[in-house]
């Protein structure tokens, strides 16, 4: 992690300090925040046991990180942690428990925190039979991940959602977005998810079409990608445009659509999204991706 000035630790502490009055711990008097600094200079807040959509765990540092994630941010800066018994004015300046220093230095240990509440998810959204509202079991026999109903039997896996992401190649240009609503800096590639009974290269085209109203062709398979924030399968593709290239925005997804030449893309050193392996390979290979 990159050394922050006195001033941005301050900063860090400071908020660390705001997210611990909002602990939420009914069996410890500990109360912590953590707030975790982003490289991009966004700063992700999180409390033990958090009364929020975010509460896998009662790690304030695992929250804070759990946020960060979910904007698809996947490099950090540093973290700052306090805490203390309630009422107390003192307060305790700890360091991150093993996992979140592990997932700052290793973005892999973010994809496995990724999984981690992909499963979280899927459990607390499943804890009664949808047939017969009978309360689930884990399987009886201990093979499967799954979950079973002891009374009528019906059985229920984890939620996996089939979801395309798409480069549109224009010669040696990409087509790069901005999500509407949210303030990640970075630029996107489109992506939604499928459809019931709908292929996925029919994904691909209906999508690029809704979201900046172009057409596309020769479409050609790239990778998937977990994704367990949004409980995904992102089935990675690069397509060809179709025609005219100019961009009509739906707004209501999208605050920015663009062209971008290859030569302007800056290459970082990520090996973590697929949205951002994707863009990089187009900008080391160009069109060459269409092969």
């Amino acid at each position: 992690m990159t050394k922050l000035t006195m001033e941005e630790k301050q900063q860090l502490i400071r908020m660390a300090l705001a997210a611990r009055e909002k602990a939420y711990a009914p069996y410890s008097d500990f109360m912590v925040g953590a707030a975790l600094r982003a490289a991009d200079g966004r700063i992700f807040t999180g409390c033990n046991v958090e009364n929020a959509a975010f509460t896998p765990t009662s790690c304030a540092e695992r929250t804070a990180l759990f946020k960060a994630v979910a904007e698809g941010v996947t490099a950090f800066t540093d973290i700052a942690v306090v805490g203390s018994r309630r009422g107390e004015v003192n307060r305790q300046i700890t360091s991150p428990c093993g996992v979140c220093r592990q997932a700052l230095f290793d973005k892999h240990h973010i994809f496995a925190a990724m999984t981690a509440f992909h499963l979280y998810d899927w459990y607390r959204n499943n804890r009664f039979c949808g047939r017969c509202g009978t309360p689930v079991v884990p399987d009886p026999s201990h093979k499967e991940r799954m979950l079973s109903c002891p009374q009528c039997g019906n059985t229920i896996y984890p939620k996996i959602c089939p979801a395309i992401i798409v480069g549109v190649i224009d010669g040696e240009r990409i087509l790069l977005t901005k999500y509407a609503g949210r303030n990640n800096p970075n630029y996107a590639l489109i992506a939604g998810f499928t459809e019931i009974g709908e292929t996925a290269e029919e994904t691909v085209m209906r999508e690029v079409y809704e979201e900046v109203g172009v057409r596309v062709k020769n479409l050609r398979y790239y990778k998937t990608q977990p994704w367990g924030m949004a409980s995904d399968l992102l089935i990675g593709y690069y397509a060809e445009l179709d025609g005219d290239p100019s961009i009509t925005l739906d707004r209501n997804e999208l605050s920015t659509g663009l062209w971008m030449d290859r030569k302007d893309i800056i290459i970082e050193d990520e090996d973590f999204s697929l949205t951002r392996e994707m863009i990089v390979r187009f900008a080391k290979t160009g069109r060459a991706v269409l092969n």
